[in-house]
């Protein structure tokens, strides 16, 4: 599996898991959440499952549709999931 810039002490399956536990939390399909975001459902499958850097773009797009911060896809791993701990009562 490629090995992403950012994959540093377990961020990528910390954002994986952020990603998919917070659209569960709102009730959405990949298909809607990528419907909201305006970017292809492929795009942000790949995204959730790991296999895709999303761009500054396409991950503003991401945490605006999920109504969680961009830091989300920034910040380590504790951090993001205080986050989406955080968003998840809104």
């Amino acid at each position: 599996m490629l090995k992403y810039s950012y994959n540093v002490n377990g961020r990528v399956d910390k954002l994986r898991e952020a990603l998919k536990k917070r659209r569960e939390n709102l009730g959405l399909t990949q298909a809607q959440v990528a419907e909201i975001a305006s970017i292809p459902q492929s795009t942000y499958k790949l995204i959730e499952l790991g296999r895709r850097n999303p761009t500054l773009t396409t991950a503003k797009k991401i945490s605006d549709a999920l109504h969680v911060s961009l830091d989300i896809f920034l910040l380590d791993e504790e951090s993001a999931s205080k986050i989406s701990r955080k968003e998840g009562r809104a």
